[in-house]
């Protein structure tokens, strides 16, 4: 966290919608860091990309660089003044520390680089793992080693991360915190705020991946195996990460061995394994958790979309549908227990 308020720091927040279903949680999480940062006494400024990508056919995103750092401006293509109403901040912004959700600035390399090379330190939080996140390709190629770190939850992720994916950036670990709610009033034993959806067989989605990827006829083999083995180990001992049980299926077999050291294929074959073997397995467990829950006569509230109605027929199982984040974190606050992702993770959520 970023100390003391003698000196006063210009701190940039993007967000961008993307049409994502976690724009609501980065909002949200972007608001509660303004007020964190200003009641600190720094400077805080959001930058809405969503209103800027609407726009950036009527204007331009440029910079100044003085003695004392960078600073951004939004100006129409038009006009030489920044005299627009564009719902965009007017006039110069200066930029000391820039806190980037997830892709945002992935896309715009140019602007990360600016930062790079000017000594911006530019910090972007992924929500979950990379490898459960499909856009996170565009991210580790647009993203500079300089000055920019890559932070995540999931401690047990770093390693394979380096290992399998890039080992050439800043990464760091971040405790996985919450949102501040406005009462802590018990009133409901056990909420879920996890989509409940029955999994896909794991074949059919490796399937789609090695067809999506576009997978080589020689190396389809090793990669239905390498899944297979992940998944066997996976499903029968629920108590290991999944780093744990890919790393115990690498050093199994040589031939996985040998796959895993061709540099084009390391990434994709471990990113897409561990995607949708994880995908499956956490389906799986939340099912296996709540119906053991259900069938104890414990009552669950349920606040997200349910694709799966085989809960339905339990009276103490309570579908509430769809709540935004900021009216979720407030029912969250109600409950004693919170089930979400459930399965072994170290220091932090996969």
């Amino acid at each position: 966290m970023i100390e003391g308020t003698d000196n006063k720091i210009n701190i940039v927040l993007f967000k961008y919608d993307l049409r994502m279903s976690w724009t609501p949680i980065t909002n949200k999480f972007i608001e509660e860091l303004e007020i964190a940062f200003k009641n600190m006494g720094h400077i805080v400024t959001i930058i809405d990309f969503d209103k800027y990508m609407l726009h950036k056919n009527s204007m331009n995103l440029c910079y100044v660089i003085n003695s004392d750092g960078i600073s951004i401006v939004f100006e129409d293509r038009e006009q030489s003044t920044t005299d627009f109403d564009y719902g965009l901040p007017k006039g110069l912004i200066k930029v000391d520390y820039v806190i980037n959700f997830c892709f945002t600035l992935a896309f715009i390399p140019s602007l990360l680089k600016i930062f790079s090379d000017n000594n911006v330190i530019v910090g972007t939080l992924l929500l979950d793992n990379p490898a459960r996140q499909a856009c996170y390709g565009i991210l580790s190629k647009n993203v500079p080693k300089k000055n920019i770190f890559v932070g995540m939850f999931a401690e047990s992720f770093l390693n394979s991360y380096e290992k399998y994916i890039d080992n050439t950036g800043i990464l760091t670990h971040l405790m996985q915190a919450g949102s501040k709610a406005l009462n802590n009033k018990k009133n409901i034993d056990v909420i879920m705020t996890a989509n409940l959806i029955e999994p896909d067989l794991p074949e059919d989605r490796i399937n789609k991946l090695i067809e999506k990827k576009e997978i080589k006829e020689s190396e389809i083999t090793i990669f239905k195996k390498f899944a297979k083995e992940v998944y066997d180990k996976a499903f029968s001992d629920f108590n290991k990460t999944m780093e744990e049980c890919m790393e115990e299926v690498i050093l199994e077999n040589e031939d996985i061995q040998l796959a895993m050291n061709i540099l084009d294929l390391k990434q994709i074959l471990f990113e897409g394994v561990y995607r949708e073997v994880d995908w499956c397995r956490r389906m799986k467990y939340r099912q296996k958790v709540v119906k053991a829950l259900l069938d104890n006569d414990i009552e669950v509230e349920f606040w997200l979309n349910s694709k799966n109605k085989l809960f339905n027929e339990y009276p103490n199982f309570k579908d509430n549908g769809k709540l935004p984040y900021p009216e979720i974190v407030e029912k969250i606050a109600e409950s004693k227990i919170l089930l979400q992702d459930l399965y072994p993770v170290k220091n932090g959520g996969s």
